[in-house]
């Protein structure tokens, strides 16, 4: 069956009733193709003046949906544009449920981009019972992951052990730096053996501590209670 219009259009309309374009399709290549061809800028238009909320609905009962678009300039994205909402949801029970994946290049970015939010939350990275996980494995520098928070601070909580380790073999692997104010380290532990510990297990890595301050106090050890035991092993 071919409808063709070989100089004017084509309307089909079924008049306020339900128009429904069906294929029983018995085999692989049954197919039902809506394409244009011909000229470069000429588009597929599916609009609905429908006030549900599914004035149109795209549904694949047992294989997948595919978009693909194969624009070669910038701009020919695909675009998701909503004026309310717009929820992903997968139900698979699998490590890749859902996949963001970029493969363009060098310059290729992922971006995660809250423009107009205000709140401590504009941009939420929740997980109910499970872990959030950063890794970049394949970029060696010393900022692969930044923390920057250009006009205000930056706070990590947790309810269990808040652990910063590094394995580089450098003078300056672990760095704490103030570029103005201080320097905090704070322990309201009430059991002898929650102390501030601070331990150099290498044989050659000794601790100093120095400050440039001028100032009566410049280097000051306090024990506001107890006493000060300052042990040295065959040494002065």
């Amino acid at each position: 069956f071919r409808v063709n219009a070989s100089a004017g259009g084509i309307d089909i309309d079924a008049n306020n009733s339900t128009l429904t374009i069906n294929n029983a399709a018995d085999g692989a290549g049954d197919d039902i193709t809506i394409q244009v061809t011909g000229a470069q800028d000429s588009s597929v238009h599916v609009l609905s003046s429908g006030t549900g909320v599914d004035a149109i609905t795209m549904v694949t009962s047992a294989g997948g949906l595919d978009l693909t678009v194969a624009g070669a300039a910038i701009g020919e994205d695909l675009d998701l544009l909503s004026n309310r909402g717009i929820s992903l949801t997968s139900t698979l029970d699998h490590a890749t449920s859902i996949y963001l994946h970029a493969n363009g290049g060098v310059s290729e970015e992922i971006r995660l981009h809250s423009d107009l939010g205000t709140s401590v939350t504009s941009l939420n990275l929740v997980s109910d019972v499970g872990g959030i996980t950063l890794n970049a494995t394949g970029l060696a520098s010393d900022d692969a992951i930044n923390l920057s928070a250009g006009a205000g601070g930056v706070d990590i909580d947790g309810a269990m052990q808040v652990n910063i380790a590094s394995s580089e073999n450098t003078e300056d692997a672990i760095v704490i730096s103030s570029s103005a104010g201080g320097i905090n380290i704070t322990s309201a532990s009430s059991v002898d053996t929650e102390d501030i510990d601070i331990t150099s297990t290498g044989v050659t890595g000794e601790i100093r501590v120095t400050t440039a301050s001028t100032t009566a106090d410049a280097f000051r050890v306090n024990a506001s209670a107890g006493g000060i035991d300052i042990d040295a092993n065959n040494s002065t």
